[in-house]
């Protein structure tokens, strides 16, 4: 079994780079170009999926062909009544999804892809999570955009910083909801030849 811990993230999130960082990993962070249109009729947790496997390919085709290294991507997706809520386009988009999101309880779907070229590897999960807000008046939305954290987040907040104060409660992986189901990822590194500790 290995001991090695050199992952590439195949993504430009903060979030993800934090979690695996936290736990001990030397990454090489590279981001991965691809369209990430939803796909007409598509159920969320297969376009999550697909995503996050699309992201992991392009990047290991595009850096690590034929060479010995894991590649990690994945893809984070907010889902309320059947709609997908991705990253908010401006403002207006963020008060929208964060009134649709008030007092309601909403399902954190992100898939993860696992590829190594040079051995074949290519495994997608998915894991999901049930967030729960409380209830949010216009003013107080309006002050959360404002400060920019919801920018650039799938379903307008974020479960680590300002966003922690809505959420009454969290049914499955907190970490999922931040971007990355740490205890799956591991779980398959591990399972790989990692060692993760």
């Amino acid at each position: 079994m290995s001991h090695a811990k050199r992952l590439v993230l195949a993504s430009s999130s903060p979030r993800r780079r934090d979690l695996l960082a936290g736990m001990g990993f030397d990454l090489d962070i590279v981001h991965a170009d691809i369209d990430e249109s939803a796909e007409a009729g598509e159920p969320p947790a297969e376009m999550a999926r697909r995503l996050a496997r699309a992201k992991a390919h392009e990047v290991a085709r595009r850096h690590y062909a034929g060479c010995d290294e894991i590649v990690l991507a994945a893809d984070t997706i907010v889902v309320l009544g059947g709609d997908v809520l991705g990253k908010p386009a401006d403002a207006a988009d963020a008060a929208r999804m964060l009134g649709m999101l008030s007092g309601a309880t909403h399902t954190v779907i992100t898939a993860f892809c696992i590829v190594n070229p040079a051995r074949g590897t290519d495994l997608v999960r998915d894991v999901s999570t049930e967030v729960t807000f409380r209830t949010m008046d216009e003013r107080w939305i309006s002050r959360y955009v404002a400060t920019g954290e919801p920018m650039d987040k799938a379903g307008a907040y974020a479960a680590q910083g300002i966003g922690a104060s809505i959420i009454e409660r969290i049914v499955g992986s907190y970490t999922n909801v931040v971007g990355l189901p740490l205890c799956e990822v591991s779980l398959e590194l591990e399972n790989l030849g990692f060692r993760v500790v």
